[in-house]
């Protein structure tokens, strides 16, 4: 499959509302996709080539079958359910979510697999990005486990969990993206594989899975009593980030060099504290949808997140901005406050404010793509490891699953009922007689007694309500930030640091260090935690070696990598790059002038010539032009090369015609013919002792032949008073 690194809109597309802003669509679109992004294994951004991903064609060899095929229904007990049976990218499935009835939609070339789950009433039964759901059999496949070469997992490494999203089941090794989804839980081993079709209960085996899925348990789960939820993912929007316009700015300069995303951090932030929308989200989102503010749409129409982008005419329906300032805002203002967060949406948009899958959030109704958020997410740790922050964890959230009721004081008047979700996120801010004071996602009046459209704006201070604290369950502590900290050690030997009586969890800065916490609130100890290691005192190392990896005065694993400041280098772990030399970087060959720059085209180096084409990679066995490059990359000369000649200058010479006053021939390696018969093409030629070309009359070893005044030999025929034979030798007279 042909891959591209994204600098061109992703068009992963929200619904396509009346905007008063200039160019803007007015009619409402449903919101599709025929643009498919994800992340590869070094979490690059990457765009999938909707044509080629319509070309690819199932193995026809394969297991796949359809209902009509079974005529038993338990011919398939541990099944793999297979969402990417349709021609075309810009074509979705819909289904019913069994939990509420209501209708969702995904799209197969962004989700191939679910988990098999039988059927019910004659449609299929799945379970796939937290949902369970039923459709028509028609629409999907169903392929035996163990016939799948590919399905999605969940895979540990060096301290982080990634998500790999299956591409093609009946290929080995073939997944859309690789998404990083949180530090390693406790409960996980390093560099092992467990299998969810929810990120929130891992399985070490996929049949495990399918058995609790069918019962609706998880207790064959490694984590059957804790669930994960990835902290980005489930951050309600109304949250601040603790990251400033200037380090956003800053993230955005290490990615690129231009496009509409440079210099967005000011407004971001500022509609942020305006309308409540969290900014590094709102960034991140941003970055998802417009290849970091590169793509057309960004560039000619200051449209940031694809607002009305559609599959069938993506460019020429999407709105239009006067400018990025104005696209910021309109997303935060009526997209996020004045309608994904709030549960009296006139389109029926709230599942929750946090990005979520299609179990709940935005996601739901937000993007056919069923891990745009988990996507979105990704983005959002990214940034917060590579400025060497700590955001996660700044907020207490509570999980609530079922409809919520919020109250102005505890149970007492009703603002509003969340709705029956599972995995619902709730912002915790302080605790009391059984209730928790919350965040409120809607916007609110003075008197928070119901909930109003107040033009957007959100009061961070004043738009709080109540829940029945049974109602949720913390994923960590509510903590009460005015009381002095305390190490404490208890009788195993484990460390924890506590705020008042509560224990912290995650990245804490003690007295100006730094210390990773697990979700039981022990410190941790000699591991990577992500891109950071703790040593053995619990501290962060910074500016030194672990092992072959290397961290920097801010801690983090400095992988090498590419960069680009205008022109590309590569920078190594230790922060070291390569100097006037060359180097092989996943198995092609580089080099790198004095500057530290990769060179391209032709370059001296030692004496010899060198061709590195536009990617920087050194060219070998093959001809550039009328040059020959060896099998070491150097360019040949003096040499044969095949029924070729390159010269003592690389240049390959052709047998060819040359005039110096006299006309003569010159072969390939530089000689020429003298004193001898040469066929040149389809025609007889003499040169004579200095090698030039004869016309007219010659005597050549006591014979006479006749050249025209193109030296072309003449035969079988009267030249005159002359004959000469089909050989040219003269043999009679008139």
């Amino acid at each position: 499959m042909k891959r591209i690194l994204i600098y061109v809109m992703s068009l992963v597309l929200c619904l396509g509302f009346m905007t008063s802003s200039i160019y803007a669509t007015s009619v409402p679109v449903n919101e599709t996709s025929d643009e498919f992004v994800g992340f590869d294994e070094t979490g690059n951004l990457i765009q999938y080539d909707t044509n080629e991903l319509e070309d690819e064609v199932f193995d026809s060899s394969s297991s796949m079958i359809s209902m009509a095929a079974l005529d038993d229904e338990k011919t398939v007990t541990y099944g793999v359910v297979n969402f990417r049976v349709k021609s075309s990218a810009s074509e979705i499935t819909t289904y019913t979510n069994c939990e509420n009835g209501q209708q969702g939609y995904i799209n197969g070339y962004s989700m191939s697999d679910g988990a098999f789950l039988g059927y019910e009433n004659g449609k299929v039964k799945f379970k796939a990005a937290g949902v369970i759901g039923l459709i028509e059999p028609s629409e999907v496949g169903i392929i035996d486990y163990d016939s799948a070469k590919t399905v999605s997992c969940y895979k540990t490494s060096n301290g982080g969990l990634y998500h790999y999203v299956a591409n093609i089941i009946t290929n080995s090794d073939s997944y859309y993206s690789i998404n990083y989804v949180g530090n390693i839980p406790s409960y996980l081993s390093n560099n092992t594989t467990y299998y969810s079709y929810d990120g929130h209960y891992f399985y070490a085996s996929y049949n495990r899975m399918i058995d609790d899925y069918k019962n609706g348990v998880y207790s064959n789960s490694v984590n059957s009593n804790n669930p994960y939820y990835n902290y980005f993912q489930y951050l309600p929007a109304r949250s601040k980030t603790s990251l400033t316009a200037s380090q956003l700015d800053q993230y955005t300069i290490q990615m690129v060099s231009s496009g509409k995303l440079l210099n967005a951090g000011s407004s971001l932030i500022s509609n942020q504290n305006t309308y409540g929308v969290n900014a590094l989200i709102m960034y991140s989102n941003a970055a998802l949808e417009s290849g970091w503010g590169q793509s057309q749409i960004a560039i000619n129409k200051n449209n940031l997140f694809g607002h009305g982008a559609v599959d069938s005419n993506p460019y020429y329906g999407a709105n239009g901005y006067a400018s990025v300032d104005d696209c910021i805002k309109y997303h935060a203002k009526v997209f996020i406050s004045e309608g994904y967060c709030d549960p009296k949406d006139y389109s029926g948009r709230y599942y929750g404010s946090h990005l979520g899958d299609k179990e709940s959030g935005i996601n739901v109704k937000y993007a056919s793509d069923p891990y745009w958020g988990e996507k979105i997410a990704h983005i959002c740790w990214s940034v917060q490891n590579g400025l060497g922050v700590t955001e996660a964890k700044q907020y207490t959230l509570g999980i609530a699953n079922g409809n919520v009721a919020f109250y102005t004081n505890p149970d007492s008047n009703l603002l509003f009922n969340s709705g029956n979700f599972s995995s619902y996120p709730i912002i915790l801010l302080s605790k009391s007689n059984g209730y928790y004071k919350v965040q409120s996602d809607p916007t609110l009046n003075e008197n928070r007694t119901s909930i109003t459209q107040d033009k957007g704006e959100y009061n961070f201070d004043q738009y709080y309500a109540y829940i029945n604290a049974n109602s949720v369950y913390a994923l960590n502590s509510v903590q009460n930030g005015n009381t002095s900290g305390k190490w404490i050690k208890d009788g195993q030997g484990y460390w924890y640091w506590y705020e008042g009586s509560n224990y912290v969890t995650g990245w804490q800065q003690i007295n100006s260090v730094w210390y990773y916490f697990n979700t039981a609130g022990v410190m941790q100890t000699s591991q990577w935690i992500g891109n950071y290691y703790v040593l053995a005192d619990g501290t962060m190392a910074k500016s030194k070696w672990i092992g072959n990896d290397y961290v920097d005065a801010s801690g983090l694993w400095q992988s090498n990598r590419w960069m680009n400041d205008g022109q590309w280098w590569y920078r190594y772990g230790d922060g070291s790059y390569p100097v006037a030399k060359f180097d092989t970087i996943n198995g092609k060959k580089y080099y790198f002038d004095n500057s530290g720059y990769m060179v391209t085209g032709w370059k001296l180096i030692d004496k010899d010539w060198y061709y590195f084409n536009g990617s920087g990679c050194m060219i070998k066995d093959q001809w550039i032009g009328n040059y020959y490059m060896g099998k070491d990359g150097k360019m040949l000369k003096n040499q044969w090369v095949g029924k070729y000649y390159v010269d003592a200058s690389g240049v390959w010479q052709p047998d060819r015609w040359i005039n110096d006053g006299q006309w003569w021939y010159r072969y390939g390696d530089g000689s020429y013919p003298k004193e001898k018969f040469d066929v040149i093409g389809d025609n007889v030629y003499y040169f004579d002792k200095n090698g030039y070309m004869v016309t007219g009359w010659n005597c050549i070893d006591k014979k006479w032949y006749y050249f025209n005044d193109s030296g072309v030999m003449a035969k079988d025929k009267w030249i005159g008073d002359y004959y000469v034979d089909k050989y040219g030798v003269m043999t009679k007279t008139k």
